[in-house]
């Protein structure tokens, strides 16, 4: 698909906020003559990102013609992994979510989790009868920060082979198509945006990951805030290495410490009473550790909720919310308040459904997209997507 002028993204990022609109509203929001409007959403339509409908209310005079975002026109797929399991989400241009599919990760080395992604990945195309002429491109969600340019991956200590550049190689050189790499915790705010929590109630959130560390990802006035290179809202610096940590990590360390030894993420779903037990404990003195961190979120970017997930279980991130907000917690300053805290509305998935968003909101909605495919050391990016 042709790239996207800056009107065109103006006007469906218009109306994938508004829902639904005659083009005539178009215009007085966007200060968009009547003949302009009709150019650009005529070539919108054209290309399968828009659909009008007819509103008839019954009353005389013309109908009202609306135009809303167009489901099953165009897809992008979502991955996120751990160091034994893979999952991927297909979502359309309307940020619905097509189908959501795993498998076991056999062996955590960039190349072997690329491969089996890649072998997923076709196999659900397929399945929808999606060709390539219509894929927008390929999200990773991954653990891990940004060096000075967006290919070179600063991985975390349990995933060092995908350090530098191994990780962006391994994909871009099995998957056809954009691919982008994305923080795992700005990943699933975009995913709470679109499709949670978020996606008819607020514009600026501020998403607390909890996996194998605890990271971050912001939401300002509808758009993801990235920061310099990539590495903005990282509420890990509260907490020290080397001691208790409220991430999901630490809680399969500390359920170890007390005799319950799971593999992973999942297993944490199917814990026995003495271990259910130590959950209870933990999230205790988790939701003490995180008051810093809501309050610094609060302080620092003053969202309009703080959403609470990552690879915790449902239940497990209800618990903490709830206990979050059970405490009397104090505003960053006088007067003011902590927003509201909520529980992810995505549960574990968020992080594929978020990565499946990264192609259609920088190829379609955000105002100066960048493929990471495009970006090499030293050299500028030599295409927009």
């Amino acid at each position: 698909m042709r790239t996207l002028t800056r009107n065109e993204k103006q006007i469906l990022e218009l109306i994938r906020r508004s829902g639904n609109l005659a083009r005539v509203e178009v215009g007085s929001v966007l200060e968009m003559t009547g003949a302009s409007v009709t150019r650009l959403t005529r070539s919108l339509t054209e290309l399968g990102l828009l659909v009008e409908r007819v509103e008839r209310s019954g009353e005389k005079g013309q109908p009202r013609k609306l135009l809303s975002l167009a489901p099953g026109s165009h897809y992008s797929a979502g991955i996120n992994f751990s160091l034994n399991r893979i999952e991927i989400s297909l979502a359309d241009s309307a940020f619905n979510v097509v189908d959501i599919r795993q498998c076991r990760a056999e062996g955590a080395t960039p190349n072997s989790v690329a491969e089996t992604a890649a072998g997923l990945l076709n196999a659900l195309l397929n399945d929808h009868d999606i060709g390539h002429e219509v894929f927008l491109g390929t999200g990773i969600s991954f653990p891990g920060n940004f060096g000075t340019y967006h290919n070179l991956i600063e991985a975390h200590s349990l995933f060092q082979s995908f350090d530098e550049r191994a990780l962006f190689d391994a994909f871009s050189t099995r998957i056809e198509g954009p691919v982008w790499i994305e923080n795992d915790g700005s990943a699933a705010a975009l995913g709470e945006l679109f499709a949670g929590q978020s996606r008819e109630r607020h514009n600026s959130i501020f998403f607390l990951h909890l996996g194998y560390g605890i990271g971050g990802g912001a939401i300002v006035d509808g758009q993801m805030f990235r920061g310099a290179h990539g590495n903005s809202c990282l509420p890990g610096v509260l907490y020290p290495y080397g001691e208790p940590r409220p991430s999901a990590q630490d809680l399969i360390d500390y359920l170890d410490d007390r005799g319950q030894s799971i593999s992973g993420f999942a297993d944490l779903t199917a814990l026995s009473e003495d271990g259910r037990s130590h959950v209870t404990q933990w999230v205790a003195r988790a939701a003490d550790q995180l008051v810093l961190a809501v309050r610094s979120v609060s302080g620092f970017l003053d969202p309009e909720a703080i959403i609470i997930g990552g690879h915790l279980p449902e239940e497990i991130t209800q618990s903490l919310v709830e206990q979050l907000n059970g405490m009397t917690i104090q505003g960053p300053s006088r007067n003011l308040t902590v927003p509201p805290i909520l529980a992810s509305k995505l549960g574990p998935k968020a992080g594929s459904i978020g990565a499946a968003f990264v192609p259609t909101y920088f190829r379609l909605f955000a105002e100066s997209p960048r493929s990471r495919a495009d970006l090499r050391p030293g050299k500028p990016s030599s295409r927009q997507s």
